[in-house]
């Protein structure tokens, strides 16, 4: 296990948390506004 590598898979991970969790956010404020 490269710790490089690792790191890049977390990053890679974290942003596409990062996105799905604003697109989740996204989603229920517009069905708390709707």
């Amino acid at each position: 296990m490269k710790p490089l590598n690792a790191r890049c898979n977390k990053t890679a991970a974290a942003k596409k948390l990062g996105m799905s969790f604003k697109s989740l956010r996204y989603r229920l404020k517009k069905l708390v506004l709707e």
